[in-house]
């Protein structure tokens, strides 16, 4: 799982992290996911690359490949995400315009192709189904601790044919605590805890009061480009953990 086949952009970058996840649902790991994070030596932005395999009901092995470029502001550039599952190979292309404020969005399955452009406010982000780049958009903006912070995502539910066009969701976050240990296979790490409700309209959003039965996922995140350490979904007996997580800048 060290090799990526999905080729760099021509860049002029350096590897700052390198990192994996484990995927549980219950006590019982279905998944695992290895990254590497790229910088562009010129200030640009950065690149994240990454691998995920699991095995499916039906006892096939499930593997996905990710290309994710940032610009520095950590707006979404483009982005790249191969699927495989047994015969079937799809790849899904977002390409952002910044000039007309469009994400060009292409899903390409064998010889067919489908494509459309989905409109963005200023700032917005591309979710995948990777936890290396499950936090970033907290980057893009200006954040407020005191307050439920909205952002725009966006994201696909094409999984093996086009059905639609991808959707803007809103999402909220809020910061629980900026410091608190977390145990992970024997060893205590320190993380900010952040509390993310998801798929949710605007005016529901601002509406929430802290302690409110909503939907939410707890986020457990590293000081290292917003890179998670443990992600949590009780609501759906979710959980992906960190494996290892290495800065090679400290090598």
């Amino acid at each position: 799982m060290d090799e990526f086949d999905i080729v760099l952009p021509k860049l002029d970058t350096h590897k700052l992290y390198r990192g994996g996840f484990i995927y549980y649902t219950g006590d019982r790991a279905y998944a695992e996911e290895s990254f590497e994070v790229f910088q562009d030596n010129r200030g640009l932005g950065h690149l994240f690359k990454a691998k995920l395999f699991g095995r499916v009901s039906s006892g096939e092995i499930l593997a996905l490949e990710l290309n994710y470029r940032f610009a520095k502001d950590w707006i979404p550039q483009e982005v790249t995400i191969s699927k495989r599952l047994g015969r079937n190979n799809i790849v899904e292309h977002y390409l952002h315009d910044g000039k007309t404020n469009h994400v060009i969005y292409t899903f390409a399955k064998d010889d067919r192709q489908s494509s459309c452009q989905v409109p963005t406010p200023p700032r917005f982000y591309i979710n995948t189904p990777f936890a290396c780049t499950a936090f970033q958009f907290f980057l893009s903006k200006h954040f407020r601790s005191t307050m439920k912070n909205i952002y725009s995502v966006i994201r696909s539910n094409n999984d093996w044919e086009y059905a639609h066009q991808p959707e803007t969701k809103i999402i909220a976050l809020e910061k629980m605590r900026t410091q608190v240990a977390v145990n992970i296979e024997d060893n205590t790490i320190f993380a900010e805890h952040f509390r993310l409700y998801e798929d949710i309209d605007k005016e529901t959003a601002q509406s929430l009061t802290q302690g409110e039965q909503l939907p939410y996922v707890d986020m457990y995140i590293s000081k290292y480009l917003a890179i998670p350490y443990l992600i949590k979904s009780d609501h759906e007996n979710l959980k992906i953990q960190i494996k290892y997580l290495n800065d090679l800048e400290e090598v």
